[in-house]
C-alpha cells in the first residue's frame, strides 16, 4: 500500500492583467484517489517565475507584454502609502481617545 502526492496545475484563469492559479494536490492510494485539497495563487504582471508550469508560462507571456508589465509598475510605483497611519504613538505621549 503506496501513498502517493500528486500535485497538478488544473485551473488557469486571466483576471485582468493577473493571472490566478489553482492547483490541485491529490493524495493516491493503491491507484485510487483518497483525498484532494486545492490552493490558489496570482501571477501579477512581471512575476513570472522560472519554476512555473509551462502552461502558466505560456499564458505570462501572451498576457504579460512590456507594455502591460511597465504599465503595472508604473501604477505600483504611483500608489502613496502612509506609514505614519499604522505607527503607534510614543508610550510618553496620552492617547485622547483612551481618556
Amino acid at each position: 500500500m503506496t501513498i502517493e502526492k500528486k500535485v497538478t496545475v488544473d485551473l488557469i484563469e486571466i483576471v485582468g492583467d493577473n493571472i490566478q492559479v489553482r492547483t490541485r494536490s491529490s493524495m493516491i492510494e493503491s491507484g485510487a484517489e483518497i483525498s484532494a485539497s486545492f490552493h490558489r495563487y496570482v501571477v501579477m504582471p512581471g512575476e513570472c517565475r522560472e519554476d512555473e508550469d509551462p502552461r502558466v508560462k505560456a499564458v505570462c507571456a501572451g498576457i504579460h507584454t512590456p507594455e502591460v508589465v511597465a504599465a503595472y509598475q508604473a501604477e505600483q510605483a504611483s500608489i502613496h502609502v502612509f506609514p505614519h497611519l499604522f505607527e503607534h504613538p510614543p508610550n510618553d505621549v496620552e492617547n485622547p481617545s483612551l481618556s
